[in-house]
């Protein structure tokens, strides 16, 4: 089964051609702000590509999942051309187990803003079951591809635990643009998917992973 990852499109990827694959998978910061119109633009672009199954999470950029979570859901079309938006929810596709959320660590009042050592974080990412393939959250967590150009390090030691515990196949997170990249720890290869670099730009390629039940055979950028 291919998975095709991406992340922080903020609308579409300019110049930019998506690989097919079976599932496409969208970890959220799918808009600059979280328009409805912006949400609509966004979903029909996701629609419009040619991936059976498309799991989207929603992220800190966009705001009326968090405002609105039915409007939010009508605009991004979900149900509809292969669309299936998961807030701290499970999907099975073809025998995967996939979870998405789309919390990251809170920052100056954006949407899904999570903070670690809480009780509201511990019990959000305590939701996670055990038997999860495929984890698919906005941010990352603490020490993983979650690096600022400072070097600050910006992901969430709640969910650290949580992958721990759980150990699925694959985390896919976008959020922290710099660290684009995978990163194999333990039992648990991390997707950094983020399309855009700092200033925005569309410089990142989608990464392409081919999953068996023997494991992932292939690792590529699209």
């Amino acid at each position: 089964m291919r998975l095709v990852c991406i992340s922080d499109t903020h609308y579409y990827p300019v110049g930019q051609t998506i690989p097919d694959g079976d599932i496409l998978i969208h970890a959220g910061d799918l808009t600059k702000t979280g328009t409805y119109l912006q949400i609509a633009k966004a979903g029909a672009w996701i629609g419009s590509l040619p991936h059976k199954h498309k799991i989207v999470v929603a992220g800190n950029h966009d705001k009326l999942f968090e405002k609105d979570y039915n409007l939010a859901r009508l605009a991004l079309g979900d149900g509809h051309n292969g669309i299936q938006y998961l807030q701290d929810q499970v999907a099975v596709i073809k025998g995967l187990v996939f979870y998405g959320a789309p919390w990251s660590v809170e920052y100056h009042g954006w949407a899904f803003g999570n903070t670690p050592g809480t009780y509201e974080s511990r019990s959000r990412w305590e939701k996670i079951p055990m038997g999860v393939d495929v984890l698919i959250t906005h941010g990352p967590a603490k020490g993983i591809l979650d690096k600022a150009p400072n070097g600050f390090p910006l992901g969430d030691s709640d969910l650290s635990l949580t992958i721990e515990r759980v150990q699925p196949r694959i985390h896919v997170h976008g959020h922290i643009h710099h660290s684009y990249g995978m990163a194999q720890v333990g039992k648990t290869l991390r997707v950094n998917a983020a399309l855009c670099d700092e200033a925005y730009v569309h410089m990142n390629k989608p990464i392409v992973l081919d999953v068996k039940k023997s494991g992932i055979v292939r690792v590529g950028n699209g």
